[in-house]
């Protein structure tokens, strides 16, 4: 028996706890394999691409239908982001936000912002936690 986290195991459940999620700069792990072929590709490496064995079954497995239905989630990207840009993810955000309560999903794109947390993420992120994470509403 071991103590270490696996991988598979951070892949979204529909636990009733977990009820919210922030990813700053950064895609939903279904796109995030999708990303680094496309990377891959635009940077016309000839190698395949190599994962370990249980990163690869965490990065192709896809999470059960409705597993963020009427999370909370904010989703932090910078505009000017090449390396996690926010077209990749934007269908899955938009269905997100179709199937939630009106509120729960808010997608920020930061103006002029690359690929870092800049001041106003860090400050929309304290305030959607002080909303949703921390207030009784």
């Amino acid at each position: 028996m071991t103590n270490i986290l696996r991988l598979l195991d951070l892949i979204p459940s529909p636990d009733p706890r977990i009820q919210i999620g922030i990813p700053l700069i950064s895609v939903p792990s279904e796109v995030l394999a999708l990303n680094l072929i496309e990377r891959h590709e635009q940077y016309g490496l000839k190698d395949k691409l190599i994962y370990p064995p249980g990163v690869r079954s965490y990065m192709e497995a896809r999470p059960p239908p409705g597993v963020y239905t009427n999370k909370k989630i904010l989703s932090i990207h910078g505009e000017l982001d090449f390396l996690m840009p926010i077209e990749r993810c934007r269908p899955m955000l938009d269905q997100l936000v179709e199937e939630s309560y009106p509120g729960y999903v808010d997608v920020f794109v930061c103006p002029d912002s690359g690929h870092k947390v800049s001041p106003e993420m860090v400050r929309r992120c304290a305030e959607w936690c002080w909303r949703w994470g921390l207030s009784i509403e």
